[in-house]
């Protein structure tokens, strides 16, 4: 089943290149089936490409964190804390700000 929506997600990119919704789906279909490192490549691409989809930051540094790179989990958090700040978004903020507390301090 997960195959079939990633064939139909990487069709959904490359027709939307646009569209951050199916990177970020991508994302969390690779991390389903264990494919942790193509999961960070569709994460590392929102950030980049699509910096204010906010979402991408918690799940990113969830998935870091798991795998143990604890350093680049901060930075994303970071990053993200200071995205989310600028666009006003106070839920997600408060998301990501207990995941650096529980994690972090």
């Amino acid at each position: 089943m997960s195959q079939n929506k990633i064939d139909l997600l990487l069709e959904l990119n490359s027709e939307s290149p646009n569209d951050p919704f199916p990177y970020f789906a991508l994302a969390k279909e690779y991390e389903k089936i264990s494919e942790y490192d193509k999961a960070i490549e569709q994460y590392k691409k929102l950030v980049n490409d699509f910096p204010s989809y906010g979402g991408t930051y918690y799940h990113y540094a969830i998935l870091l964190i798991q795998s143990q790179k604890n350093q680049t989990a901060l930075e994303i958090i970071e990053s993200g804390l200071t995205v989310l700040l600028d666009n006003g978004d106070r839920h997600l903020y408060s998301e990501l700000a207990g995941l650096k507390e529980n994690y972090f301090e």
